[in-house]
């Protein structure tokens, strides 16, 4: 079973919230978004202070990653219904009033909402990421960002975006124009001991982009001499 935790970034002990996988902190921090896995999964508000857990009305989806609009009162789903093919939904998660604003097919991989909460980039059927308008309309392919590149986040006003390579060393951290499709070589990440990385598997920024941070595997062995055979 699956636990979200939360500390502060001073190295003071972590505080259990919940179960749950795959948090995400709403916009004012109060709460822990987070699923269970399961066929329905279900979604619940961890608080990250005083409160009670609370479960997001989701109807009869089926959700595989979600993501906050700004405001703090809707979230964004990939999900199905029953045995139907994954699209994004925007859910209200007191009512649970939905909607989808996609096509079918979509991968859960990458979800990330705009800061002014207008699109969402993910990645289409074809593993494309495009920007998708939340009130309908054609959806713009982001060309620029490959297949083995990660979205991290936007820049403030949601004009560019950043992404890296995984499975790179060090990791280089690209910003994107989304007007010009201009690249722009930001910043280079790598652990202080590289022994037995072969790569970074996720990063996140801060909205103001001044602070990273990122996760690794690292692969360490020991090498014994027998002697008397």
């Amino acid at each position: 079973l699956h636990a979200v935790y939360m500390r502060d970034s001073d190295g003071s002990p972590a505080v259990k919230l919940g179960d749950g996988v795959n948090p995400r902190l709403s916009p004012d921090g109060r709460w822990a978004l987070t699923s269970m896995e399961g066929t329905p999964a279900r979604i619940f508000l961890l608080p990250t202070g005083a409160g009670e857990t609370k479960i997001v009305p989701t109807g009869r989806l089926n959700c595989h990653n979600f993501a906050w609009f700004p405001d703090g009162t809707r979230i964004c789903v990939v999900a199905n219904e029953g045995s139907g093919s994954l699209r994004l939904y925007e859910l209200d998660i007191e009512t649970g009033a939905q909607r989808a604003f996609s096509e079918e097919g979509m991968s859960p991989m990458d979800l990330l909402v705009a800061p002014d909460g207008s699109f969402v980039g993910a990645r289409g059927p074809d593993l494309i990421y495009r920007l998708y308008p939340i009130e309908g309309g054609q959806a713009n392919p982001l060309a620029d960002l490959g297949s083995e590149e990660r979205p991290i986040g936007w820049n403030a006003d949601g004009s560019a975006l950043c992404a890296f390579h995984r499975g790179a060393l060090p990791a280089k951290i690209y910003r994107i124009d989304l007007a010009t499709g201009e690249r722009t070589l930001y910043r280079e990440l790598s652990p202080s001991d590289t022994t037995g990385v072969e790569g970074l598997t996720a990063v996140r920024m801060t909205p103001d982009e001044s602070t990273f941070v990122y996760s690794y595997p690292q692969s360490l062995s020991d090498l014994y001499v027998i002697e008397g055979l």
